[in-house]
C-alpha cells in the first residue's frame, strides 16, 4: 500500500500475482487454489485505493461450481488511508472509533452479478445503489427461463 507491505487481513494462502498501481498500491491481482477439498481462480481489479471493484471468479468445491462476474461500487474513501488512521490509534477505543467513521456507510455493494450457480442455473442480478436485488434473469437447470423484477423491500413486484 504506497509502496509498503500491508498484510491483508482476508487472503489465503493461494498462489498469485498482485496487480500494483505506479504509486505501488495493489490495484488487483490473479489467485488460484487448489487441493482434494476444491479448487478455484480469482481475477479482480480494484477502484484506485479501495477493493475489488470488478471479480472474475470460478469455485469448484464439495462437488459445487460456481462461475461469476461481479461488479462492485466502492465508496470514495481509500483504505490506505483508513489503514495509516487505524495504526495511529492509540488504544481499542480510538480503532473502534476509527473503523466506524469509514464504515459508517458500508463498504459497497455488488450491483450487478452474472453467475453459473452451484445448482446449475445460470443468473443475472441487478441491483439498486444500496445492493438490493431489482431484476433477475434466470434460467434454471430445468431450461425454464424467469424474469423477476422486484420492489425496494425485495418482493417479487412482476414475474415473467
Amino acid at each position: 500500500m504506497r509502496g509498503r507491505e500491508v498484510p491483508h487481513p482476508g487472503r489465503g494462502t493461494g498462489a498469485g500475482v498482485l496487480f500494483v498501481n505506479d504509486e505501488g498500491t495493489e490495484c488487483g491481482g490473479l489467485m488460484w487454489w487448489g487441493d482434494s477439498e476444491g479448487a478455484g481462480i480469482h481475477l479482480s481489479f480494484d477502484s484506485y485505493e479501495q477493493n475489488d471493484a470488478v471479480i472474475f471468479q470460478h469455485a469448484d468445491e464439495a462437488g459445487k461450481r460456481v462461475s461469476s462476474l461481479e461488479l462492485i461500487d466502492r465508496p470514495t474513501w481509500s483504505v490506505a488511508d483508513f489503514i495509516t488512521e487505524y495504526e495511529q490509534a492509540a488504544d481499542e477505543g480510538q480503532r473502534t472509533a476509527v473503523t466506524n467513521r469509514y464504515f459508517e456507510s458500508g463498504n459497497g455493494w455488488s450491483r450487478m452479478r452474472l453467475a453459473r450457480d452451484d445448482d446449475g442455473s445460470v443468473r443475472l442480478c441487478l441491483r439498486d445503489a444500496a445492493g438490493r436485488d431489482r431484476i433477475r434473469l434466470t434460467v434454471g437447470v430445468d431450461g425454464e427461463p424467469r424474469i423477476e423484477l422486484l420492489d425496494a423491500e425485495g418482493t417479487v413486484a412482476r414475474r415473467l
